[in-house]
């Protein structure tokens, strides 16, 4: 009985520890070292041919400092890029304005659709030249390990959160809403 009950925790703690996401400084989601946020959505009510035609809605400005546009679009699948600003607070005197750039797809089916959001990119107005990096080297540029993690333990909840307004808004896009 003993040897059925470590077995049984053995293989929950396999299972959980398989199934958590990995995560950039315990804030960004990582899918292959990659920035990435996946879903999968059920609307009820809907067809394929409504999804899309809302999809589509969502991709029109409506946003002051955020914007979208679709790059392909079939029956089954939209590819988009959008972008959106922060201010990165908390990193130098008085932080720095940032916007951050994303590549999304969305692919329909009979009971809703997938969505992913993945190659993040960074940009800001360095002192010299445009600074454009993918989100998982911002910071790079500082060889202390510890420091880059410190100002980045600053930004990237800023990404996040604005990541997921964007997923919220695509949510209660396809939801009618």
């Amino acid at each position: 009985m003993r040897n059925q009950i470590e077995m049984i925790i053995f293989l929950l703690f396999c299972f959980s520890s398989i199934n958590a996401q990995e995560k950039l400084l315990g804030i960004l989601p990582l899918s292959n070292g990659k920035v990435s946020y996946s879903g999968v959505e059920t609307v009820t009510g809907t067809n394929m041919t409504q999804l899309q035609q809302r999809a589509i809605k969502w991709f029109q400005p409506q946003e002051k400092d955020a914007s979208r546009s679709i790059i392909s679009k079939t029956e089954e699948k939209i590819l988009g890029k959008g972008k959106y600003k922060i201010r990165a607070r908390g990193v130098g005197l008085v932080g720095y304005d940032m916007e951050i750039l994303y590549r999304i797809e969305i692919s329909f089916n009979s009971e809703g659709y997938n969505y992913l959001l993945n190659e993040v990119i960074g940009t800001t107005e360095g002192k010299f030249d445009l600074i454009e990096k993918p989100i998982e080297n911002w910071n790079d540029d500082f060889q202390n390990e510890e420091r880059r993690n410190s100002k980045n333990q600053k930004v990237y909840p800023q990404v996040d959160e604005g990541m997921r307004e964007v997923i919220e808004s695509l949510k209660a896009a396809m939801n009618g809403k």
